[in-house]
């Protein structure tokens, strides 16, 4: 196996974690600090790009480092607080730091994993681990548990940090729940709280809506096919069917 360093934090990582952009091997997670690549490469552009359907942007770096990478996700939602205390956002290592860094939340509450850097950094609160699988959701009972701890946290003013891979289904899936149970009256349609002033990609797919329907005891079947999963599996139809139609 080969080790390779980053030129920027000189750790040494697997061939498949750095890539070689803008003159440097660089890691994943220095890729995503953009105070190391400015730095590095101040010639560089910065102009950002727009994720297809997302209302954020990722920088320069965030966009070569998955372009070079070839990797399929995007890590594109930066922080946002949708309740006092509750901030949402990507797995991005550097979102991760900035929940730490600037809003000094007091759990993090991974649905996706976390970066182990966060220990390097000197991160010393709370880690409230929920796996769910991608485009997933999670038992009734299980989900009901969950809501409680991290409801129970905003009541004693602890603040929260949520995130998953892009930080749109999953974390959009759980902070509905957390919304819809915290402020009934002011998230009556989480699902639309959540896409108006998070991200309009929030919540991914079908099973989501139905999930958090089920749990919050609304019907939000307004909803179905409206996900970004469901529009694209729908567009992926299309396309075999009119090309059966060509070859007919």
């Amino acid at each position: 196996m080969v080790n390779i360093q980053c030129n920027i934090c000189k750790e040494f990582f697997k061939e498949e974690e750095v890539i070689y952009l803008d003159n440097n091997l660089v890691c994943f997670s220095c890729c995503l600090l953009d105070c190391g690549f400015v730095e590095l490469s101040k010639d560089a552009s910065t102009t950002p790009t727009t994720l297809d359907g997302c209302d954020n942007t990722l920088n320069y770096y965030e966009a070569n480092y998955y372009k070079e990478g070839g990797h399929d996700e995007y890590f594109c939602h930066k922080v946002t607080q949708v309740y006092p205390n509750f901030f949402l956002c990507s797995g991005s290592y550097s979102h991760v730091n900035e929940l730490i860094t600037k809003h000094s939340v007091d759990c993090l509450v991974p649905l996706s994993g976390i970066h182990t850097d966060i220990w390097r950094g000197g991160w010393s609160g709370d880690v409230l681990y929920i796996p769910i699988s991608d485009f997933g959701v999670l038992p009734q009972n299980i989900l009901d548990r969950y809501v409680k701890k991290v409801l129970c946290m905003l009541d004693e003013g602890l603040k929260v940090g949520m995130f998953c891979g892009a930080g749109h289904g999953r974390t959009g899936y759980f902070a509905s729940c957390v919304l819809g149970k915290i402020d009934s009256e002011r998230y009556n349609d989480p699902i639309a709280s959540l896409r108006a002033e998070y991200c309009r990609l929030a919540v991914e797919t079908n099973e989501q809506v139905d999930s958090i329907s089920k749990y919050l005891g609304k019907d939000f079947s307004k909803y179905q096919g409206t996900t970004e999963v469901n529009k694209k599996a729908k567009g992926s139809k299309k396309n075999k069917k009119k090309g059966g139609d060509k070859e007919k």
